[in-house]
Formats: structure tokens, sequence, C-alpha cells
């Protein structure tokens, strides 16, 4: 996925390495990221490129839809399968490493059975790659197939590790560490405290996977009882919008947000979770979420549904409250957050020390660079 801020992220973690990276995308996308596209021109010891219309980046999203959507309904062929199967036999690779399952599993899975090629492939989990497909028969089937020629395997949830095995994977297990890689720390000891915030955050999308509808509900309810606390909603998908928008109405000035169609940079949404209070996320599934994460190292008290990885870093020693897909109950949650100023200071004060010790890029990084060893 060209366009994933979680792919780059893993990608930059490796700029001092002589590594050479080909990087080819396995789903449809509207764009190349532009920290990717940095990486492509950098001068770096690692080198990054993108192995298929390397001088057309900018128009890298309407060449992909072309080719790899328009195309085959009239050649009847898999083009994206094709390239793929091309540039496997051009170059000699050490490793493939297939960022998510459904898409680049799925992909280089079928490539290698097809045309018999022996690469070792390091195959990565994101979210709820296992956990939630793992349940449709179809998907299952092909989930299996990829952990199969897969002779590596890594997740960021313990969860996932013990799945993928009962489906069958045999390889190596890599390091349990953040899909996304680590977090800068150094100035998170300076940030304000928690309890001299008011303001929520949360991450309310939608489509398959999201439960923002939840979130909205619950937040109905907390603003019409906390008059001070305003809200800020991120990644809502189009089928959430009129619902943000009819509390924004009932709210006015107090409630912010943006979609999908309109992104918050990175930059911007980790400034919000330093002046939030708390953050939200609710989900049918999950692995650790990015988002609790950046919200554990932030100082902003984590409220997460229990369909994801969340109860992972709270038996490490995490603050957070990890709740059912119950809007009554991630509202009561909201309010015991907002009133309690002890309970959020000290969750800030043992969530950064869970931080120090497992997610700085540092700690992170020397874990990543295992991968390709």
């Amino acid at each position: 996925m060209l366009d994933s801020v979680h792919a780059v992220r893993w990608l930059s973690q490796f700029t001092d390495q002589e590594i050479n990276f080909y990087i080819f995308p396995s789903k449809k996308h509207k764009s190349v990221h532009p920290d990717l596209i940095k990486l492509t021109k950098s001068k770096f010891s690692a080198s990054y490129r993108i192995a298929d219309f390397k001088c057309f980046l900018r128009l890298h999203g309407y060449l992909d839809y072309f080719f790899y959507l328009v195309l085959p309904r009239f050649l009847k062929l898999d083009i994206r399968g094709r390239l793929l199967e091309r540039v496997l036999r051009k170059v000699h690779f050490q490793y493939v490493h297939a960022l998510e399952i459904q898409g680049a599993g799925y992909l280089i899975d079928e490539v290698k059975r097809k045309q018999g090629l022996d690469i070792p492939t390091i195959l990565t989990n994101w979210g709820s790659d296992i956990y939630f497909f793992q349940e449709f028969p179809d998907h299952n089937a092909r989930i299996r197939s990829a952990l199969k020629s897969s002779t590596h395997y890594s997740a960021e949830c313990t969860r996932d590790y013990d799945l993928a095995r009962q489906l069958g994977f045999s390889g190596i297990e890599l390091p349990c560490i953040p899909n996304a890689g680590g977090f800068r720390l150094r100035d998170a000891g300076s940030i304000a405290k928690t309890s001299t915030r008011s303001h929520i955050v949360a991450k309310a999308y939608g489509g398959q996977f999201g439960r923002g509808d939840l979130i909205i509900d619950a937040l109905g309810e907390t603003l019409e009882k906390f008059p001070q606390t305003e809200v800020f909603l991120y990644s809502v998908t189009d089928d959430l919008v009129e619902k943000v928008e009819s509390l924004k109405s009932s709210f006015p000035k107090r409630v912010k947000y943006s979609s999908r169609r309109n992104k918050t940079s990175r930059e911007e949404l980790m400034r919000r979770f330093r002046i939030s209070r708390v953050y939200v996320g609710a989900s049918r599934s999950d692995g650790i979420s990015t988002s609790f994460l950046e919200a554990l190292t932030m100082g902003c008290y984590p409220i997460q549904t229990d369909t994801s990885c969340a109860s992972e870093w709270t038996k490490l020693g995490a603050i957070a409250s990890v709740v059912p897909l119950d809007s009554k109950i991630i509202a009561q949650e909201i309010e015991k957050a907002l009133k309690d100023h002890s309970k959020v200071d000290l969750a800030q004060q043992a969530n950064l020390k869970v931080a120090e010790e497992y997610l700085s890029f540092e700690i992170v990084r020397a874990k990543a660079l295992t991968f390709y060893s």
C-alpha cells in the first residue's frame, strides 16, 4: 500500500542500513505517500525504489488503476501478478516482505505457487488480517496458504502468533513489535499533565471494521454533561459523516472532524493527542491499534474496545480502559476519565514508563533490524 503512513514509517527505520528496497504495490491506491516519495529520492545508505512506473510517482495511483484494474477487464489477465513475477525473476532478492496479508500476502503466495518460485518470504500481520478474516471460509483457505508458503512471520499482538500457528504456520517467528515502528519519546516527559486537559480525540470510522457510531453516540452524552469539553473526530468514513454532522450541529464550535477524504496529517494528529485528555477507539476487530499507542505515548488517556489487542498492553503495565462494544459503557469510561484527575495522571506516568520500555524508536528499531539479517 504505497499510500500508507504505516508502511513508510516501517521503511524509514532502515535508512542507515545498506539495504536495497524494491517496493511493489499490492493494492490500488490514490497516490504515493509523500514521505515515500522522499525516501525514493533520498541519499541514505538504504535505497528505496518503487518497482514500476518509477518515473511517474505523482501519477502512480492513476497508472495503477489503469494497468491493474481497467486493462485486466479487457485482457483477462492478472497483470499485477505478472509484473510481480517479472520483478521477482529479474532481481535476486534475499527476502520478499509482504506488509499485510489480504493484499500483499495473498498476491505473493499466488505468484510463488503458480510460478514455482522459492524465495524466503516474511509475512507481516496488520490489524485484523487473521483475527477477523479467519471466520470467512474463502479467506481462511487463502490465509492458510499464505502462512504455509511463508518462511517468517511477524505481528504486533501475541494473539496473532497463536492464531498463525493454529492455521498452519511452521516457520520462524520474528519479534512482536508495532508494525509501523516505534515512537520518538524525547519530549514525552515534558508534555502537559493529563489532568490539565479537557479535550477528547476519537477515531470515528465505520465501514467494514469501525464502530465509530458507538463513539458518536457516547460523545453525545458526554458533551451534554461536560460543557467545557471539545471533541475532535478523525478518519470519519462516508457512512458516518451525516451522524458526525448531526453531533456537530447539536454542539456548535465544540465538535470538529476530518474525514478519510480530507485526512489529518500525522503531525497534526500527534498534536491533538498532546492536548487531549481522552482518546477513544472502537472497532469490530483490530490489532494493537496504532492510535491507541499514539495516545498512550502522549499522555492521552486511552479507551479502546476489547476487539483489539489493547489488553496485552495493560498486562505490561499500561493503564487504559478496555471496553466492550457498548456506547453506554464507552460513555461511562469517558466520564470517569474526565472527572478523575488522579486516575488520568497516574495513567500518564505508567504509560510513559511502558512506552520507554517497549515503544521507543530505538528499542523497536533494534528489533526490526533483525528482520532482514
